[in-house]
């Protein structure tokens, strides 16, 4: 049962990063719009 629960404690995390970087990579692109140039941020 210990497992189980580590297993889904991780695929929670994973789909917040996923939310999280997809929430950034909208704001890159709406202020791509605004600036010509937009150097690669560093997550």
């Amino acid at each position: 049962m210990d497992f189980l629960a580590d297993e889904t404690v991780e695929v929670f995390e994973l789909n917040w990063s996923e939310q999280k970087f997809q929430r950034i990579e909208t704001e890159c692109s709406a202020k791509e719009q605004e600036i010509s140039y937009l150097p690669y941020p560093s997550y």
